[in-house]
């Protein structure tokens, strides 16, 4: 058994290490507020992360993608001389003007703070107007105290760029400005137009004559040409603000479902209307060209259009997901609705029919009581990703085109919105597998609403030409939720976990009717001692099925069903996932530790102490990677991932992430490049998957360094080895140094004797196999330099004798020569171990007598002490035992019974 290794990656949180770069390949969310439809009504704008993506109104597809800026994308705004180029604003600082025909960046504008929105007024060409946030100055220089923080909060900040006059960044320099500078300063290119607390979002007047910033219950109209300003005040919270094309009037939504009407200019009387249908907040709200209608969206994901001089409403509903913007486009023929499942649809204003569709990555359903995650798969045969889309259903998306394939409903129902402030329960998809062959998909779907019984569902679906068909529904497969599902990998045959301690084998059978149709049955139950299962994985030959349950991991046929072996891991924690890795490898793990059991004997290869967070396997390659839990250093959450072999505890590389990047999903995908590795997928918060950048690996052998050093220590490590070896043998030449040195790592420069047996007690190996390395261990000889008078070495270092070593003068060790003799006849046969028996000398020294010697002599002076009673009598047997006592003396003190018995013969004859 492998003694078990510290955590690396416990020791990586304290150091500070490179973060690693990550590029995007696929995915990314839809900006609610960089949505803009070209003056020619064919192409659409949309912000995804870091780039603009131009898209054809038509198809819904991505022509092109402009990419330049390293922050996310919150602005984009035609250019007012020229409709073929387009402003785009970012995080990073920075204002870019692109040719969106040929996607070629013009020019860049650096600024002093992160861009949020941008626009242009009529009447002041050669300026746009952009806004950003900041905290509030600080008074005097001083340091706000945790109260006054509190109170500072944020302002919004509204400036004007001339273009003519600032300087642009060639975008061909090598070396721009980093995000960290702070640009310009406030002067001739850049001026501050306004700053408030009331005014954290902007939204400006098409004809120019000014422009409103709105905050929680405020909202401030500024005239950029006079410098004036007005400020308004709501009892109400603002969601959502509109500016009237024509009259001097603002529409402003509310947390209420309300839209009220306000005149911009007099305060006299300011509410001229108010109009009200959402039974929940409004979340966007605008006007179309000439001002006589209005558009309003919100969580009821119903488009509403108001005329408004008679009231009239007419309503496109069922749009699918909660409407989060809106925007029209320039003469009014179509409308575009931005939704919270990061899509966008293009609306036909004369017929309100959807023309168009544009789909991100849908963000995952949110249900109540129930997290809809099925993970990440691959689908057989496309290689299209499957995870979790809108609620009840599963998407597949085309990671090479950028694109969502398709889309499968799972659970047959329509988006309904919550009444008041009750949550909605609803069936989610909470598990996903296919067969080996790709011609079978099983969905798990599960709702518990908590008064209720839990509503379990078990799918099977018939792919045919990518189309999917129901098949076989079960309802109510196990008693409470199901943990995990699993499929054979040459066999058509799934397996389910549930936490009733059930798991259940089912398989396809012909149902022997007229029509002889193929429907799914359970094939066997079982159970180990009633405990829960959790987890279960099957091998890549699929001669073997693991199952959790409680802290065991039970082996068993998965032809038969008959339990192989039942393996106890640590008793304290529950196994929460299994994986096989290579071809005789299982990796289990449970919330604190993470171990890898050789199956050939059943016995634990290596363990470490991680808190799995995320886990993914590749089988072809024996490596797995794993993301333990985050950890907060300089107030900034991070993350690392490391990727193991299964033979061997030291990870063979680990990627340091920031909190941006930080991965929510990871899997492993298949070769991409000549080499045939497979590459690390990231999926993170923001819907995108990343791939770590190339030239990870020598940051990766730094990192590698960093984290063993504090573990080994050099006076320890040659020593370490050498104990190792003494126990177990030299090592097997396909073995990596690292692993040696993480095991030697872990002695530490204990006595390897209690190294040997400081393991659990379930992978301690029988007595008989180690009695003999044990024993020579104890009975090693020490090599003994040359000894003056005063017991010091030549050099005149002092000696320093181990726990079992012993010192003697000559005349000692001609006694333990004499003693062994001795000693040696008394010995079993299975004991006796050579004439090296001089360790028993320190024994008599102080006094103590070997149980095995004790007892050796006491049956033999009692056969003895037998004998001499039936033929002498009582006296002869009582000097036997006198004898017997004698033999159990030490040396020294029989010395003394010996001299003190020669002066009473002699006082006895004198008498």
């Amino acid at each position: 058994p492998t003694p078990p290794c510290q955590c690396p990656a416990r020791h990586a949180q304290s150091i500070d290490m490179e973060e690693s770069e990550v590029v995007r390949v696929g995915g990314g969310p839809i900006s609610t507020s960089a949505l803009l439809f070209d003056l020619a009504t064919r192409h659409v704008f949309t912000a995804a992360a870091s780039a603009v993506c131009v898209h054809s109104i038509e198809t819904g597809a991505t022509i092109r993608r402009l990419e330049g800026h390293s922050g996310t994308v919150t602005a984009v705004r035609l250019n007012p001389d020229n409709h073929l180029q387009l402003y785009s604003g970012a995080l990073d600082k920075t204002i870019r003007l692109w040719d969106y025909k040929d996607a070629v960046l013009l020019r860049t504008f650096e600024v002093n703070l992160p861009v949020r929105g941008i626009f242009f007024l009529e009447g002041s060409p050669g300026v746009l107007f952009w806004w950003s946030q900041r905290r509030f100055p600080k008074a005097d220089g001083k340091k706000e105290s945790g109260a006054a923080k509190k109170k500072v909060g944020r302002q919004g900040v509204l400036q004007r760029l001339n273009l003519v006059a600032s300087a642009a960044v060639d975008p061909e320099d090598d070396d721009p400005a980093s995000e960290d500078q702070a640009g310009p300063a406030v002067g001739e290119p850049i001026e501050a137009v306004f700053e408030g607390k009331a005014a954290r979002n902007w939204v400006a007047d098409p004809q120019g004559r000014y422009v409103v910033g709105y905050g929680d219950r405020d909202w401030v109209v500024v005239w950029p040409g006079t410098g004036k300003s007005k400020t308004f005040n709501s009892r109400r919270r603002i969601t959502c603000l509109a500016c009237h094309p024509v009259e001097q009037s603002i529409a402003v939504g509310n947390d209420q479902g309300r839209i009220a009407l306000f005149n911009a200019v007099t305060s006299d009387k300011p509410v001229q209307a108010t109009y009200h249908w959402h039974a929940h907040a409004v979340s966007s709200v605008i006007f179309n060209s000439d001002g006589t209608y209005m558009l309003s969206g919100g969580l009821e994901a119903v488009l509403v259009i108001w005329q408004l001089e008679s009231g009239v409403k007419r309503f496109l509903p069922r749009l699918g997901s909660p409407i989060v913007g809106l925007n029209i486009s320039l003469h009014d023929t179509h409308y575009a609705t931005v939704h919270e499942d990061n899509s966008v649809q293009i609306i036909d204003a004369l017929s309100l029919q959807v023309v168009g569709q544009i789909c991100g990555l849908r963000n995952e359903a949110k249900s109540s009581g129930s997290p809809a995650d099925c993970g990440l798969l691959v689908e057989p045969g496309t290689g299209h990703i499957v995870l979790n889309g809108s609620l009840g259903a599963l998407q597949f998306f085309n990671l090479e085109r950028d694109t969502v394939a398709k889309e499968q409903h799972v659970v047959d129902r329509i988006y309904i919105s919550r009444t008041e402030d009750e949550d909605v329960f609803t069936m989610t998809v909470e598990k996903a597998c296919f067969s080996q062959n790709g011609e079978w998909l099983s969905t798990v779907e599960f709702r518990d609403d908590g008064e209720t019984e839990p509503d379990v569902r078990l799918k099977f679906w018939s792919v045919d030409v990518n189309k999917y068909a129901l098949t076989t529904s079960a309802d109510a497969a196990h008693k409470g939720r199901i943990t995990s599902l699993s499929a054979h990998p040459t066999e058509l045959l799934f397996v389910t976990t549930g936490a009733d301690g059930r798991f259940k084998a089912w398989g396809l059978q012909e149902s022997g009717g007229v029509n002889n149709k193929q429907t799914w049955q359970c094939l066997y139950i079982r159970s180990y001692l009633e405990l829960p299962c959790t987890s279960s994985a099957f091998s890549a030959d699929g001669s073997l099925l693991a199952i959790g349950t409680g802290h065991y991991v039970t082996l068993w046929n998965p032809v038969t069903c008959d339990l192989i072996q039942a393996i106890s891991t640590i008793r304290t924690e529950i196994v929460s996932g299994l994986s096989f890795c290579g071809k005789s490898d299982l990796v289990s793990f449970g919330d604190t530790h993470l171990t890898v059991w050789n199956l050939l004997n059943c016995s634990v290869r290596w363990r470490a102490k991680l808190s799995v967070d995320l886990f993914c396997t590749d089988r072809a390659q024996t490596r797995f990677a794993v993301a333990p839990r985050s950890y907060k250093a300089k107030k900034q959450l991070k993350q690392t991932i490391l990727e193991f072999t299964s033979h061997s505890p030291v990870p063979i590389s680990q990627h340091n992430l920031n909190a941006y990047n930080a991965a929510t999903k990871i899997m492993y995908r298949g070769a991409t490049d000549d080499t045939g590795s497979p590459t690390l997928l990231l999926f993170d918060h923001e819907r995108t998957f990343k791939e770590i950048a190339d030239g990870r690996e020598s940051a990766t052998e730094k990192s590698i360094k960093k984290i063993l050093a504090p573990l080994m220590t050099s006076e320890s490590e040659s020593k370490a080895r050498q104990n190792f070896e003494s126990l177990f043998g030299t090592p097997s030449a396909p073995r990596r140094i690292e692993e040696e040195r993480a095991l030697d790592a872990h002695l530490g420069g204990k006595d390897p004797s209690q190294a040997l047996f400081d393991v659990p007690t379930h992978v301690v190996p029988p007595m008989d196999t180690v009695a003999g390395s044990f024993m020579n261990l104890l009975l090693r000889k020490r090599k003994r330099t040359s000894v003056d008078e005063g017991g010091a070495d030549v050099n005149g270092t002092d000696e320093v004798a181990t726990a079992m070593s012993v010192d003697l003068v000559d005349e000692t060790v001609s006694t333990s020569e004499k003693v062994n003799a001795k000693v040696a006849e008394r010995l079993p046969d299975g004991v006796k171990g050579g004439s090296d028996l001089g360790f028993l000398v320190d024994y008599f020294r102080r006094g103590k007598t070997p149980e095995i010697l004790k007892n050796r002599a006491t049956e033999k002076m009692k056969k003895k002490s037998k004998k001499a009673s039936k033929k002498n009598g009582s006296a002869e047997a009582s000097n036997a035992v006198q004898a017997n006592d004698e033999v159990h003396q030490p040396v020294a003190k029989r010395k003394k019974t010996k001299k003190s018995s020669k002066k009473k013969d002699s006082s006895g004859a004198k008498a």
